[in-house]
């Protein structure tokens, strides 16, 4: 009888605890944002850095994590979508062609459930990718209401990237075996993989970058540290492809500002860095079988198998979300000796050929049209370091997404990120469009 009141006094707690929390982010959708972008973070909570070979760290990723991570994912995405609904009537919003396009995607991907080859995976995953639109919807409605909340929104990932960033620095001395991969010397960090890591080094600049510009020149010494930590962290991740797609965003930023003389210097400095690190390499850089800096990492193994695969259901595919399940005919792809699972989780270490696997060559086609529609809306849009925020983190998300499954979804610090700059970039690209509408002989007539 002890015992049942105990549980029923937990529950009791955990609800009005969950209460609270919906009410605050309500209140102050901001909160909402931080615990949106913290979503990837809480799968891997309980994993303890293990070598793979044993079940406990696969459990604790895709097990409690995974299943926590679904539940704020699903609260937000309601809180999101009443949010947008109670903006309607005093706001009468029109929704976005790229949101619609979101929309439709994601309905397409609930529908490929009918035929996929793992059908519960399929429908979890765009059933959460259904509750991210939701969540959007809401963050749309709630930075229309008020310019004021894009600065919240940015200071809300500037504070959850000081946040991860000092708790690695503690992790070092405090828990290192933790913090450090057990494959190889590379700073695994809080996450479950180096390159995740190094995916979040890489949307940092940009947040460090923007609150570096919206600061005062008095403060801005203080935005130094922490990206002075974020290039180190980013460094010992060994994560390759994100270090140079974090060069390129660089300067894509100066060519926005039109800052030509910090861009000729920052030119200087990562094409110095690129020589060094290809002749150079350290130990992060390198992998098992090969000490070469450009070593895919076997991944053209993984792309040439799946694309066997796609050239049997190029218009269809297989099922949204189910990625490696492609492999589990055994006769088709020998892939004996290869790091390559035969299961639904397995990455094929490129989102376009993710989609393409799940969705077939028309969900490929509007899945390239989502992402790029707010570049391409915003290209004629005034120079602002938010515009550049949301440029540097789409650019470069894109580029990383075609050597590691970095956008497929809502599973990944790259994907949540994306997403809130997606329909951050659509907002400037709108504001932008109205004060030009002003300035037009139409309207000055």
């Amino acid at each position: 009888m002890s015992y049942d009141l105990h549980t029923y006094f937990t529950i009791g707690i955990l609800a009005i605890a969950g209460i609270g929390l919906i009410y605050i982010w309500f209140k102050y959708f901001e909160t909402a944002v931080f615990f949106f972008a913290l979503t990837p973070l809480i799968s891997t909570i309980f994993f303890d850095n293990l070598p793979e070979e044993t079940l406990v760290a696969t459990e604790a990723t895709i097990g409690i994590g995974g299943t926590l991570r679904a539940i704020f994912l699903g609260i937000l995405g309601a809180v999101g979508l009443i949010k947008f609904l109670l903006s309607i009537p005093r706001h009468k919003l029109k929704i976005p062609v790229h949101i619609v396009l979101l929309g439709i995607f994601i309905l397409i991907s609930l529908l490929s459930t009918f035929y996929s080859l793992d059908q519960k995976f399929t429908l979890i995953r765009s059933g959460l990718f259904t509750a991210v639109l939701g969540f959007l919807l809401g963050l749309y409605s709630w930075l229309k209401e008020d310019d004021a909340n894009l600065e919240k929104t940015l200071n809300s990932l500037f504070v959850l990237v000081l946040i991860i960033t000092f708790t690695t620095l503690a992790g070092l001395v405090l828990m290192p075996s933790r913090i450090w991969w057990w494959k190889l010397p590379r700073l695994v960090g809080l996450w479950e993989h180096p390159n995740t890591f190094g995916s979040f080094s890489m949307l940092a600049y940009p947040i460090i970058l923007w609150k570096f510009y919206n600061s005062e020149s008095s403060k801005r010494y203080l935005i130094v540290f922490p990206l002075i930590i974020t290039i180190i962290f980013h460094i010992l991740t060994g994560s390759r492809t994100t270090l140079l797609a974090s060069g390129i965003g660089v300067i894509v930023w100066l060519l926005l500002e039109r800052d030509w003389i910090k861009l000729v210097i920052a030119s200087v400095v990562i094409g110095t860095s690129v020589i060094l690190l290809l002749n150079f390499s350290p130990k992060s850089f390198q992998r098992l079988e090969s000490s070469d800096i450009t070593d895919l990492s076997s991944r053209e193994d993984i792309w040439n198998s799946a694309l066997i695969f796609i050239k049997e259901k190029p218009i269809q595919g297989y099922g949204f979300g189910v990625e490696g399940a492609i492999f589990q005919d055994e006769l088709k792809v020998d892939l004996e000796g290869s790091f390559i699972e035969r299961t639904v989780r397995q990455s094929l270490h490129n989102g376009y050929l993710s989609i393409l696997v799940g969705g077939g060559f028309f969900g490929l086609i509007l899945w390239i049209i989502i992402l790029l529609l707010p570049l391409i809306f915003s290209f004629s849009a005034n120079f602002s370091p938010i515009k550049a925020y949301a440029v540097f983190t789409l650019l470069t998300v894109i580029l990383t997404n075609f050597v590691e499954s970095a956008l497929t979804g809502y599973s990944k610090p790259t994907d949540i990120f994306f997403w809130l700059a997606w329909i951050i970039l659509g907002i400037v690209w709108q504001s932008d469009n109205k004060v030009n509408l002003k300035h037009t002989p139409e309207s000055i007539s």
